[in-house]
């Protein structure tokens, strides 16, 4: 299941970067975010090995290695846990500021978090916040600069040090595709909670002053001190280093069973689905209990059938049981998928296709394909990051 930017009228899935002011960007309609099934490609595996790869991308522009190092986005941190009162499920969360976690005065979940939802259906103040949520954009440069908008839950979370008991919001600018879908808030020491702490007057804590050679300025009535620095008002870590506090914060929770030190990426799952006729058929099958069977290797490829009926927006394969009925190898009715691929899955492979461009019986001739590649470099143009994620390293060999 994946929340998506949903065109209403196009009737398919926008990126977010086809969402402008909420509307979609050729129907003008208001974009709905929807959780539906979707197909991925598991690229997170592959994290580490694209990161360590770059160093060895010579002759590729500094700009855009960077680019591509943001957008994997390894980060070291702490994963720990926050209970909640009155017998609730406990809440997850990730920081890589650790050192300021005695400056939590509440905690953020995302709109789409289950937990929130769960609370949402008593509560229709809370309803109708996640309502509006669906209808704005999740671009992260846009969360950055967009009003920060909440709705309290009415729960409240207990601090894994301190067991003091901290409000549990809603938050507009919370991502559930990023980490646990929520996020300790310390208003003195990240600017986006300081933002949201200013639009609802909570309590703010300073946990973090300048180190003793810093030249920053800590004015937390002009906005929240982000600089690592010493430790102030924590208890048993004060005077340490924000580096020092890392280690000895997580080495307290570790050993209370509240958190562990742990690395993660913001690269995501390639959501590959699309909504739309034109593209590569996804070749999998639903049997009648709903239960997912790729299509047997001899049945490849899957083809488009070309007598379609375009009356709308919506897929015509959805409406033609010529192409959706069929059955397994052992005979058994099944329904194929209708979506097709995103068009950078084909884009992605072409380069191996020059080898072999002649080659009938599939996608590559192997032996061709051995001998020409892997490419030494490919020249090509900066872009986003993730269209430079599906492009191969440029051809000559």
């Amino acid at each position: 299941m994946a929340t998506v930017n949903w065109d209403p009228v196009d009737q398919t899935v926008l990126a977010n970067e086809q969402v402008i002011d909420g509307l979609g960007w050729r129907s003008g309609a208001l974009v709905e975010r929807r959780e539906i099934p979707q197909w991925f490609l598991r690229i997170t595996a592959y994290a580490d090995e694209l990161l360590a790869g770059l160093d060895d991308l010579d002759g590729w522009p500094e700009q855009v290695k960077t680019m591509q190092r943001n957008w994997i986005g390894r980060s070291e941190g702490v994963e720990m846990v926050f209970e909640l009162t009155g017998g609730m499920d406990s809440i997850t969360i990730y920081t890589t500021r650790p050192d300021t976690v005695m400056g939590v005065t509440y905690v953020a979940l995302a709109p789409e978090h289950p937990l929130a939802l769960k609370v949402a259906e008593n509560n229709p103040e809370l309803q109708s916040f996640i309502e509006q949520c669906r209808q704005t954009t999740v671009a992260e440069a846009d969360l950055a600069t967009m009003e920060k908008k909440g709705c309290a839950t009415g729960l409240e979370a207990i601090h894994p040090i301190t067991g003091d008991r901290v409000p549990v919001w809603v938050a507009n600018f919370v991502l559930m595709e990023y980490g646990s879908g929520a996020v300790m808030s310390v208003p003195a020491h990240d600017q986006r909670d300081w933002e949201f702490d200013r639009q609802y007057r909570l309590p703010i804590k300073q946990v973090i002053a300048p180190g003793p050679d810093s030249e920053a300025e800590c004015d937390l009535e002009q906005g929240a001190f982000t600089e690592q620095g010493i430790l102030v008002h924590s208890g048993q870590f004060d005077g340490l280093t924000s580096a020092a506090a890392f280690d000895a914060i997580a080495e307290y929770l570790e050993a209370h069973g509240k958190g562990r030190k742990r690395i993660q990426f913001r690269l995501r799952d390639w959501g590959v689905s699309r909504q739309r006729y034109w593209g590569a058929p996804i070749p999998m099958l639903y049997l009648e209990d709903g239960t997912p069977v790729p299509v047997p290797e001899e049945q490849l490829p899957v083809q488009l059938p070309l007598e379609v009926t375009l009356d709308g927006a919506h897929s015509p394969l959805k409406t033609d049981p010529g192409f959706y009925e069929a059955t397994t190898p052992d005979g058994r009715p099944a329904k194929r998928e209708t979506d097709t691929f995103d068009t950078f899955m084909e884009s992605s492979w072409y380069f191996t296709r020059f080898t072999c461009s002649d080659y009938p019986q599939g996608m590559t001739d192997k032996a061709k394909a051995d001998y020409w590649l892997p490419v030494d470099q490919y020249v090509g143009g900066s872009n986003t990051p993730s269209s430079i994620s599906c492009m191969p390293v440029s051809i000559t060999s």
